[in-house]
């Protein structure tokens, strides 16, 4: 079983170095220009050189202008001025179903989930895979994502992972929501969580709405339209960044202050707008915030109480501290796809001490692994994590 991984323990801060804007550690925004997985990136932005103390990537937009509101800032929340684009722009409801059961007949919209789910990043990484193989498959799409002779591509997309969908290409989707089926057959089942494979997967598609940003009429929907814009490139890198409401962190970067956790640099952003509406603010403020470390559940032990496979678990005293273990999440490790959740509490007995049956005949939790999964547990005398209320509960041993 693993402990930890990049679900993040509540921080705030951030740190006084510099970058190459005379700003905060905070980076910043702006797309990234094409992926591996296809023309999702708008066609304006370049990438730039990134310091080595900035740990998010922040790209020079080609007609959006943004400057430094002072020549000299060295504040945790910088503040750019932003020329809005020209161009106008669609808004469309996009709409990603899993059809699971027997024939399909179950229906699932994927960017429906509980706030502050643990699994809300994965999800996350799932809409991203379908939104390049929509992209990728579907010829109005495969259009829509064009380059130019120059390189830059020719539209604008940006998906904010939800149901918020701007391009500045007309679809010609204004009077319903029109199908697109996703050929899924190079995902994995783990891609989709507690989901599993489902049998089919489609994209809805809409057109809900139209803004020309250089409107002062609807100066909330064309600030909204430019955070999903400057959010873009952390969305797509769902392998160097995570999401925490308005929060990203780059967790590639890390600073060690024990205890099993660490630090991670982060930012928050947004825009609003000023004056006529033509011009823009683009704040971004610095961020760190403390992670548990991707270890496994021993590992985080030892970190944390330095006990090891020498010390008695089992004990009152040891196990009495075990049970702070309580709300942590964890990533189960012996299946091909494996469930994350939240410890419940840490059993009182090791796993070959906890008893159940399986089709009428008695077992124990370390020789259920053994002849389910054909896994022998290294410590079978150590206890078990438990899942679910006392009603419904599940064990788990700690290590193979």
């Amino acid at each position: 079983m693993s402990r930890g991984g990049y679900q993040g323990g509540r921080g705030g801060g951030g740190f006084r170095g510099q970058s190459n804007f005379e700003g905060g550690r905070g980076g910043g925004g702006g797309y990234r220009g094409q992926s591996n997985y296809g023309p999702k990136a708008p066609p304006t932005f370049t990438t730039t050189q990134i310091p080595q103390t900035t740990p998010s990537p922040f790209g020079q937009c080609k007609d959006v202008e943004i400057a430094l509101r002072k020549g000299n800032q060295n504040l945790l929340i910088n503040s750019y001025d932003v020329q809005l684009p020209k161009r106008n722009v669609n808004k469309y409801e996009l709409k990603f179903v899993a059809c699971s059961g027997p024939n399909g007949e179950r229906e699932k919209e994927l960017d429906v989930m509980s706030k502050q789910c643990v699994l809300e990043n994965q999800r996350r990484i799932c809409l991203t895979q379908l939104y390049f193989f929509l992209f990728e498959q579907q010829p109005l799409f495969i259009e829509a994502g064009k380059k130019k002779s120059d390189g830059r591509f020719e539209h604008l997309c940006a998906y904010d992972r939800g149901r918020i969908f701007y391009c500045t290409k007309d679809l010609g989707l204004k009077d319903k929501a029109q199908i697109f089926d996703i050929d899924i057959t190079a995902l994995t089942p783990e891609i989709f969580g507690r989901l599993r494979m489902p049998k089919r997967v489609y994209a809805a598609v809409k057109q809900t709405g139209f803004l020309n940003p250089q409107e002062t009429l609807d100066g909330l929907s064309v600030a909204t339209y430019m955070d999903i814009v400057f959010c873009q490139p952390q969305l797509d890198m769902n392998d160097r960044f995570i999401k925490s409401g308005p929060k990203v962190f780059d967790i590639n970067t890390r600073q060690d202050i024990g205890n099993g956790c660490e630090l991670k640099n982060g930012h928050q952003k947004g825009v609003r707008l000023v004056k006529d509406g033509a011009n823009g603010q683009l704040q971004i403020d610095a961020k760190i915030s403390p992670f548990y470390t991707k270890w496994s559940l021993l590992e985080y032990i030892h970190s944390k109480w330095g006990l090891g496979a020498n010390d008695d678990l089992l004990s009152a005293d040891i196990n009495a501290e075990l049970q702070q273990l309580k709300g942590i999440y964890v990533r189960t490790t012996h299946k091909t796809i494996n469930d994350v959740f939240r410890i419940r509490s840490v059993s009182t007995v090791g796993s070959n001490q906890i008893n159940f049956n399986v089709n009428d005949a008695g077992t124990n939790v370390a020789d259920y692994f053994r002849t389910r999964y054909n896994r022998d547990l290294n410590f079978p005398h150590f206890p078990c994590v438990i899942k679910g209320p006392s009603d419904k509960q599940e064990f788990f041993p700690w290590k193979f």
